[in-house]
């Protein structure tokens, strides 16, 4: 059976703030002495971080699924790695730019912008390298597709 392709794509739907939190207020009981300030104290800041998306999706039952789990490997395109740092720019830009190809992912929050954050090595100085971690946009990266199994490989002692 042919599976669906992946378009990585979104759309931007208009629809009134006022609708979205009359949803909300529906969603709390109706004896709930507060239940307006608790609809107000929510929408009006995700309305001002440009988060209001989420609630939306929510109250329609979409949820911001991605296809990437902690733990897997993947490339990242080398458009992640522009950001400026003044005080050792020539080594950083450097360092980014060999860095983009096998990146773990530590963790993801399906709520952010950015939402898979990767283990990258950072170079400090010629041959001392650390590791940091950064969230990034999940459309920037690629898996890295595993080797196929060949079968098992047995060692001896001797081999070890």
């Amino acid at each position: 059976m042919k599976t669906l392709k992946h378009f990585n794509k979104t759309i931007t739907v208009e629809v009134s703030v006022d609708s979205i939190a009359q949803r909300l207020l529906e969603t709390i009981k109706e004896d709930e002495k507060h239940k307006v300030n608790i609809v107000e104290s929510i929408i009006s800041p995700l309305l001002h971080s440009g988060k209001l998306t989420y609630i939306y999706n929510a109250l329609n039952g979409y949820t911001n699924e991605i296809n990437f789990v902690v733990g897997e490997f993947v490339k990242v395109d080398s458009k992640f790695y522009t950001y400026v740092d003044e005080h050792n720019k020539e080594l950083v830009d450097q360092a980014y730019r060999q860095f983009t190809h096998g990146l773990e992912i530590v963790d993801i929050d399906i709520y952010q912008t950015n939402k898979v954050e990767i283990k990258y090595p950072y170079r400090i100085k010629d041959n001392v390298i650390e590791y940091k971690t950064n969230f990034i946009n999940h459309n920037n990266c690629s898996k890295i597709p595993l080797p196929k199994k060949v079968g098992k490989i047995e060692l001896d002692n001797d081999a070890l």
